[in-house]
């Protein structure tokens, strides 16, 4: 859907299929021509889903009818820059105007706890600033944030602790990194 124009044509669509068979699991696959190849594609997905892919793209474009016109125009190339836009805008103003070093992770910031707030703030003017619309924010606190964090640490349970080191690990040793190395400097 993020594709050309020429892509709109329901003709087309076939060549969006998703490639189910390959070589490694359908004997004689290399052999076959690409129509064949889709065909076999296209036939193991009604398969599996019970739906043609034609079928799929049209349930896809109904239920976004309001942004359907957006489908086919290759709308992704200026989304994800505007996506990689606000990032950059918020980790350069909050070490730039803040002097405060931002640890960018996916679609999210990791900062000390003290600074969540002045990093909201950054974010919600850059957001504001590059899509002229109104961010939603949301944080999320790390046990090694101790008595700062977001909650009571009395809220806090075995189990929160145990998925906080599952899923933070990596932010958990950077973390310690960084408090050793400032207290080293500092």
């Amino acid at each position: 859907l993020n594709s050309k124009a020429v892509m709109h044509k329901k003709s087309m669509w076939g060549s969006f299929a998703p490639e189910i068979l390959k070589s490694d699991n359908a004997p004689g696959w290399s052999e076959l021509d690409e129509n064949k190849q889709g065909k076999l594609n296209r036939e193991e997905l009604i398969r599996l889903t019970g739906r043609d892919y034609n079928d799929l793209i049209e349930a896809i474009l109904e239920k976004h009818q309001p942004i359907q016109h957006r489908f086919f125009t290759q709308a992704w190339t200026w989304l994800q820059r505007l996506d990689s836009n606000i990032p950059e805008m918020v980790m350069l103003k909050m070490l730039n105007e803040e002097d405060i070093p931002v640890l960018p992770l996916h679609d999210s910031f990791v900062v000390r706890a003290i600074f969540k707030d002045v990093l909201a703030g950054v974010m919600e003017k850059s957001f504001k600033e590059i899509i002229k619309g109104e961010p939603t924010i949301d944080a999320k606190a790390s046990l090694l944030d101790g008595v700062s964090k977001f909650y009571s640490l009395s809220d806090y349970t075995f189990d929160d602790y145990i998925e906080d080191q599952s899923t933070h690990s990596g932010y958990h040793l950077r973390t310690t990194e960084w408090i050793t190395m400032w207290n080293s400097t500092g």
